[in-house]
């Protein structure tokens, strides 16, 4: 026996199948973009509610690896002077150990850390690149003590 259909019911079906389909897509492909969103969501309630939570600490962790972050970038701006040899004299390799180490103090909150390896690192790369200078492992080490 045949039924007839009316457009208003396809229209009924065909929306609900969509909606079926798209949330099947989503779960499959877009799970862990929806974790994320979701995790922000309750993140931010927690914060509206005022709780101070682990997820809240580690949020002021992250925001002190941004604040470290921040400082290291500002002394490889500061150190950046100092690989700038403008008179083109021959640079003192202990004067210019000298130099960063004054540089470096100024940033205690690097000491220690694994942007302290890094920023030594950077540090050895430019004295080589710009003045020609090989820092050794020690060397590095009295920049900052």
């Amino acid at each position: 026996m045949q039924s007839v259909i009316t457009w208003e019911q396809l229209l009924i079906y065909l929306f609900i199948f969509l909606i079926i389909y798209y949330a099947v897509v989503l779960a499959l492909f877009y799970r862990h973009d929806l974790v994320k969103l979701g995790n922000r969501f309750t993140k931010q309630e927690l914060a509206d509610a005022g709780y101070l939570t682990e997820e809240s600490a580690s949020s002021n962790e992250g925001s002190d690896y941004d604040a470290l972050y921040n400082n290291v970038h500002e002394l490889m701006k500061d150190c950046k002077d100092i690989f700038i040899n403008v008179t083109n004299a021959p640079i003192d390799k202990a004067r210019l150990i000298a130099d960063l180490n004054q540089k470096v103090k100024s940033y205690p909150q690097i000491k220690g850390t694994a942007f302290q390896i890094s920023m030594s690192n950077h540090i050895a790369q430019e004295a080589s690149h710009r003045l020609g200078i090989e820092l050794e492992n020690d060397e590095l080490e009295q920049i900052w003590q």
